[in-house]
């Protein structure tokens, strides 16, 4: 069952972006591991891409309106 992104989660994702740029399918896995430590929940590298591929599309933009 999928777990939906919390708003700290996305907020991680986008610093990631901007430190790594594109989040390409192997780089998801490479920062998957840090990806733990900064917010203390498991996603596996394919959904950080997607995750990564969806905010590009601006299908987050409502959660992170305030941020």
């Amino acid at each position: 069952m999928r777990k939906p992104y919390s708003e700290r989660e996305l907020m991680t994702l986008l610093k990631m972006k901007q430190k790594y740029g594109n989040i390409s399918y192997y780089k998801a896995a490479e920062i998957e591991s840090e990806f733990f430590s900064e917010t203390g929940t498991h996603r596996a590298s394919g959904a950080l891409y997607m995750a990564a591929w969806r905010l590009d599309q601006g299908r987050y933009d409502h959660l992170l309106k305030g941020a």
